[in-house]
């Protein structure tokens, strides 16, 4: 193993002088390669063609929540139509019951007001007969009167 060796600021300046040198010029060399060159056009084409499908990407992200918002937007209409077609046909049950209650309530006035006329009529037929029978009973008692007078 060698030793340590006490290099003065001249030599160190030189030392990193030629490296930096030999440095460059194996840079240079490697960027007038042809096949370097390639790559880094591939790589530079590589790196727009990520960057324009990164676009694209956020394009048909974009469309996807237009056209998610528009199906919202198409739920929340249809659903508001659902529900005034529900309050819609729920009115017309309605309207249909209490139709339906008013038409069997007037039936039953009727029946009722019908019993009452049967009664009434029933009344005065029966009241009637009895005038009748009174009628002929007196005018039974008149005759069998006349009769009795007459013999």
């Amino acid at each position: 193993m060698g030793g340590f060796k006490d290099l003065s600021f001249v030599e160190l300046r030189n030392a990193a002088a030629d490296a930096k040198r030999a440095a460059l010029e194996k840079f240079r060399e490697h960027a007038a390669d042809p096949v370097t060159s390639e790559r880094q056009k591939a790589r530079t084409a590589a790196a727009a063609d990520r960057v324009e499908a990164n676009r694209l990407r956020e394009i048909e992200k974009a469309e996807g929540k237009a056209r998610d918002a528009q199906l919202a937007i198409e739920a929340e209409r249809n659903a508001a139509a659902q529900a005034e077609r529900a309050l819609a046909e729920k009115a017309n049950r309605e309207a249909a019951l209490q139709t339906e209650r008013k038409t069997a309530r007037d039936a039953r006035y009727a029946a009722r007001k019908a019993r009452s006329r049967a009664g009434r009529h029933r009344q005065k037929i029966l009241s009637f007969r009895a005038d009748l029978l009174k009628s002929d009973l007196a005018e039974g008692a008149t005759a069998n009167i006349a009769q009795l007078q007459m013999e």
